[in-house]
This record gives C-alpha cells, sequence and structure tokens, in this order.
C-alpha cells in the first residue's frame, strides 16, 4: 500500500462534506428566519412521504449499506447520497410546512447526525482486519 492510500486528505473530504451539508441543514433555518412552529392546519396529507421517503433511505444506506462497503470511493458516493437524501428531506420541511414541522425537523438533524465520518478513521484489529465494517481510510 502506498503512502497516498494513508493520506489524511480522504479523511479530511469525507469530514468537510458532512460539515458542509449539516451546517446547511443548520444554518439555513436562522438565515432565513423559518420558524419551525406549525402555522395553522396544514392540509399536507399524503405528501408527507416526500419528506419520510428520502429519510428513511439514508437512514438504510447508512445503517445497512455503507457498513458492508469494502472500498473507499463508492463508499464515499453512498455517504454522498445519504447525506444529500437526509439534508433533501430538512429542506422539505423548512419549505413545504408539513405537520409536526419541528419533530421532522429534529428527526433530519438526526439523520444527518448519523452520518458523522467516525467510521473513516483507520482502526485496526491485532488480525489487521479493519474492525470498522470494512471501510477505512486506508482501503480502496
Amino acid at each position: 500500500m502506498n503512502s497516498d492510500q494513508r493520506s489524511p486528505a480522504k479523511q479530511i473530504i469525507w469530514w468537510l462534506t458532512w460539515v458542509v451539508l449539516t451546517g446547511d441543514l443548520l444554518l439555513l433555518p436562522l438565515l432565513l428566519r423559518i420558524g419551525l412552529s406549525n402555522r395553522g392546519a396544514s392540509e399536507f396529507g399524503w405528501r408527507l412521504i416526500f419528506v419520510v421517503l428520502p429519510l428513511a433511505v439514508a437512514i438504510g444506506i447508512r445503517w445497512l449499506v455503507l457498513p458492508r462497503m469494502g472500498s473507499t470511493i463508492p463508499a464515499f458516493f453512498l455517504f454522498l447520497a445519504g447525506l444529500i437524501l437526509a439534508d433533501m428531506s430538512g429542506l422539505m420541511v423548512l419549505f413545504l410546512e408539513p405537520p409536526y414541522r419541528a419533530v421532522l425537523y429534529c428527526l433530519c438533524v438526526v439523520g444527518m447526525l448519523q452520518f458523522i465520518p467516525l467510521f473513516v478513521l483507520k482502526r485496526q484489529h491485532h488480525s489487521g482486519l479493519p474492525t470498522n465494517g470494512g471501510v477505512s481510510a486506508t482501503s480502496g
């Protein structure tokens, strides 16, 4: 394995991507002065699926697919897809004003927080195999 694969640059890219997309979701309501309270009874109905479905897919990517990835590059694209789906759900909560707006927004923030790229850090078991589900900064 060459020294390029052990470079912390890969880890910085994962962390920077996570910080930018999570910060976007956290700062946007403050910058645009969007309140999270429900403004009366909203007839959102079946359109709630536009908030819940992308968030559910993001959670599935994080806990079912991402830990099984053996290579860094495909894992990064799945990481990015999951982050974008969770961020998209949060943005839909902010702009579509569904019922239970504050609760859904908090769930979307938790959906973003679950993607903290701690699993990228290189952790080796005494046998030499990664102990973090196969994804490490040195694989791929």
